[in-house]
């Protein structure tokens, strides 16, 4: 009788670790799981973001002789120049040190790359200016390229 009562222990305690060790391979796996999805969710809000940032920007300055492009850093500056209180500043959004960066400086001031503000995780970004549009080619952090064409709804041409 107590060899039967130690093996009906024996299966119960066997039954109990393997009941735990399922347990732990189902939140190991269920911990990955949330773990790709929060990273491909990040992954989209930041090409989202980034998309709609630039987009914002370029509307935002839309206006005779106030969207331009131009070599800044290591590559191309989207540059928007807008006027305060009769004075003329530039807003810079290039590309360095592995973000998107944004710099705002008196125009004419000379300033480097790496005074910028990051906005977001970027490889490269490249602007060009095609007169009635501006062509952006983004190279994401998975290295995912996505191309955007902004029409400029206003002329080209100096300010003033």
């Amino acid at each position: 009788m107590k060899k039967k009562n130690q093996l009906g222990s024996v299966l119960v305690l066997l039954v109990f670790a393997v009941f735990m060790v399922s347990v732990l391979m189902v939140l190991l796996t269920g911990a990955d799981v949330v773990e790709k999805i929060h990273s491909r969710d990040q992954a989209s809000y930041d090409h989202r973001t980034l998309v709609q940032y630039i987009t914002t920007r370029v509307r935002q300055a839309d206006q005779r002789g106030m969207v331009d492009v131009r070599s800044f850093g290591d590559g191309d500056a989207l540059v928007l120049t807008e006027e305060i209180d009769g004075d003329l500043y530039e807003t810079l959004v290039y590309c360095s040190d592995g973000y998107l960066r944004e710099l705002f400086v008196e125009a004419g001031l000379e300033m480097d790359a790496e005074f910028g503000e990051e906005i977001l995780p970027i490889q490269r970004v490249c602007f060009q200016d095609e007169n009635t549009y501006i062509r952006v080619q983004l190279t994401l952090t998975e290295g995912e390229e996505e191309e955007m064409i902004l029409s400029l709804r206003s002329e080209r041409g100096t300010m003033r």
